[in-house]
Order: structure tokens, then sequence, then C-alpha cells
């Protein structure tokens, strides 16, 4: 209720992704249908992020997966499809070489480019992937 009234408000979860995220916020709300309304309606954006070490092993990159908010994932969000959220993250990023013009971006295309600047080796990226699968093409 209190970013219906008009203040920023930030917080944070723990939530491996940003489906996972964006579920549980709306259980925590009580998971009706008027909830996913008011997500929808309020939220500007969602970050996940998670620490990948080096090929080093010195330090550790920062990978992130980023949903600004734009009509396409208000629409999921007020049918509360949040597991459509995903495949349209990394088709709109796909379309714009990584970042969409909405700087969103998934975690997987993040962990590659990390990879692909020798940052850190595919078999760390795979196992902080959200979508293994993905991550393994």
């Amino acid at each position: 209720r209190l970013s219906q009234a008009g203040p920023v408000v930030f917080a944070t979860l723990h939530a491996k992704s940003i489906e996972l995220a964006l579920y549980t916020l709306w259980r925590m709300l009580g998971g009706t249908p008027a909830n996913a309304q008011n997500i929808a309606d309020c939220l500007k954006g969602v970050l996940c992020q998670t620490l990948v070490p080096s090929i080093s092993g010195d330090c550790h990159h920062l990978a992130t997966e980023c949903m600004t908010m734009n009509p396409q994932f208000a629409k999921l969000i007020r049918e509360m499809k949040f597991g459509d959220i995903p495949p349209l993250m990394t088709k709109l990023a796909n379309e714009m070489d990584g970042v969409n013009k909405y700087g969103c971006h998934s975690l997987n295309n993040d962990l590659a480019k990390l990879a692909k600047e020798g940052k850190i080796n595919q078999e760390d990226a795979e196992f902080a992937s959200n979508d293994r699968m993905a991550a393994q093409n």
C-alpha cells in the first residue's frame, strides 16, 4: 500500500531468480489476483544478483538478472504467469544483443558475458545459473 501512495519503496528478499522473487512477493501479499494487479501497477523493477568465483580464484564477479517493468511484464504479472517471465526476458535480451531497450537481461546472458570475457569458467557459470539447461547451450 505504501508504494501505491507515491513513495519509492526498496525491499529485499532472498530468491534465486526474478520469477521466484515475484512469486514470493505475490504470496507474501496474499496470493490473490488483486495482489497481482497491485504488483503490476506499482513495481518498477527487480534485480537478482549472485557472486561467481573468478577463474583465478582470488575474487568474485557480480552476475545479475534485471527486469525493468514494461507492458509485457505487467500483463504476465496481472495474469499470474510468473513462469512466462524468464523466457520473455531471454527473448527480449537476445533481440538486443544481451540487453533490451528496457534494460532487462537474464542471469544467463550476464553469466555468458562474464565467461566470454574470461572472468569466470563455464562450470561456475552453469552452477550459478537459475536455468542450468539453457546455460549449457
